[in-house]
């Protein structure tokens, strides 16, 4: 079932981080990243911690590195050199949740999963200097039960710290439900995905571009607490009537860093034998 997940995924933010925003204060954004873990744990959700690795800085950029629809995981080719990220995340679904994996199989095909939205009933692929259309053919081979549209990413000019990804312009805030920022690139996707899409969804608009970057999981939607989200706060309190679970996370949306990014959803029967977070690292 679409949104109903039992395992995350989540790697620490190592000081390399720095090499990417350097105005984090690492100590700071690990404590709000642990925010995040023990909400999706009071969500019903078990915990996979992958360990620090200083040698990727973006390797908390977890949801970068695969699809994950239907007990099948593809794996992605993010942009730059990332191979590493996405060597451990396929070793710890493998090995510790015995998935099936699937590759990239188009030579030049460029993929991230902060570029693919899964609405549960369709797939729409944002096009951007990250993911092109190769990726999004490999998505459609991977996924056939269900239909795969194309859109492009508009870059957000509030992006200061770097790539604007897919779901940075809109994501699920429940079933059939989808949140979107009113900037102009917003909008441009927003009528895109109306235009193209299969399927119709209820759609709800939002003032802060921030506050649309957020988690539908188990039946409860995570978003930004309200003094990060001012303007937008009261939208998501009048139109959602399913549980909410506000989220503090100051410093890490002072420095553009989405928190969908910072896990990786797994939808999987479990494992009896899977005792305790450990590391899939060599």
């Amino acid at each position: 079932m679409a949104f109903k997940y039992n395992y995350a995924i989540v790697q620490r933010i190592p000081k390399s981080f720095a090499q990417k925003y350097p105005k984090i204060n690492v100590d700071q954004a690990n404590e709000e990243q642990e925010t995040l873990v023990e909400i999706l744990r009071q969500s019903a959700i078990d915990i996979l911690e992958i360990d620090v690795e200083e040698r990727h800085p973006t390797s908390p950029f977890v949801d970068d590195t695969a699809v994950i629809i239907n007990n099948i995981a593809l794996m992605c080719n993010p942009y730059g050199n990332r191979q590493g990220e996405v060597s451990a995340i396929r070793q710890t679904l493998k090995r510790q949740l015995g998935m099936k994996v699937a590759e990239i199989s188009i030579d030049g095909a460029a993929l991230e999963g902060s570029d693919v939205l899964f609405t549960g009933k369709e797939i729409i692929v944002g096009i951007s200097p990250h993911t092109n259309e190769a990726g999004a053919t490999c998505v459609a081979k991977t996924f056939p039960e269900y239909p795969v549209t194309t859109v492009t990413v508009h870059p957000l000019e509030s992006k200061k710290a770097g790539h604007t990804s897919l779901k940075d312009l809109v994501c699920m805030a429940g079933a059939s439900v989808i949140a979107v920022g009113l900037s102009p690139s917003a909008q441009k996707t927003l009528k895109e995905i109306n235009w193209k899409a299969s399927y119709n969804y209820r759609i709800i608009q939002l003032p802060e571009d921030q506050a649309c970057n957020c988690l539908y999981v188990n039946g409860y939607l995570v978003h930004l607490a309200p003094d990060l989200i001012p303007s937008s706060i009261g939208i998501f309190e009048n139109k959602i009537d399913y549980n909410r679970i506000p989220i503090s996370l100051p410093h890490l949306v002072e420095q553009r860093v989405s928190m969908t990014k910072l896990c990786l959803l797994v939808q999987k029967t479990k494992n009896t034998n899977l005792k305790s977070i450990m590391s899939t690292l060599p």
